[in-house]
């Protein structure tokens, strides 16, 4: 049975493996290392540094079936204070600038500013946005309908028990981009943008719950 709570602090390196074995062939992070070992690790120090400092806030959540931990993600809830530079400073962000290269994290940073750009300003300029900034299920539970019914059993009753709102993600992959179209996802923004002379696309979407 599939259930969903609030990850603990001693489940991170869990689901910080989880999320890294999961994205380690994501179109997002693919040309910002050729290196399989060095991707590994990179994906895992942004990953960690994310977990650690959202799990305080308990924003970072789990799927578990019969025990076991299947699938990982942060969900922002508007209604809830978001972390801040301060936050990351103190969940590790310089230590892991030291292991992963200060070059490698800034394009990273870049990056990450310039896909999430529409996010930030949706969640400005409108009340009540939901965002899921991470999904992840482990590899080899994938194709198997846990990704729907995160949004089924848990993301979407969670909005309609606050009073409805805007759920909100991006994805950078065409497969993901063809799964959340299915799914009643609205496309609300088309992009791309640079990363070592390899163009990346990016989606963001947008569902209506009431």
């Amino acid at each position: 049975m599939l259930t969903f709570r609030a990850a603990r602090k001693e489940e991170q390196k869990e689901i910080c493996e989880l999320f890294t074995d999961a994205y380690m062939d994501y179109d997002f992070f693919i040309p910002l290392e050729n290196n399989l070992d060095w991707r590994w690790k990179f994906i895992y120090e942004v990953h960690m540094l994310s977990i650690k400092t959202n799990i305080k806030r308990r924003q970072l959540f789990v799927g578990e079936d019969d025990g076991q931990i299947i699938m990982g993600f942060i969900f922002q809830d508007p209604e809830k204070k978001q972390p801040g530079f301060l936050d990351y400073l103190f969940a590790g962000a310089v230590p892991a600038i030291i292991r992963s290269g200060l070059s490698k994290i800034l394009l990273w940073n870049s990056m990450d500013e310039q896909s999430e750009k529409p996010i930030k300003l949706l969640m400005k300029n409108e009340p009540h946005i939901y965002y899921l900034q991470d999904l992840a299920v482990r590899k080899d539970s994938q194709k198997k309908g846990y990704g729907s019914r995160v949004f089924k059993d848990f993301l979407i009753p969670y909005i309609k028990n606050k009073g409805g709102g805007t759920l909100a993600l991006i994805t950078n992959s065409k497969k993901n981009y063809n799964f959340y179209c299915r799914r009643g996802f609205t496309c609300f923004e088309s992009s791309q943008f640079m990363c070592r002379n390899t163009a990346i696309d990016n989606w963001c979407f947008r569902m209506e719950i009431v």
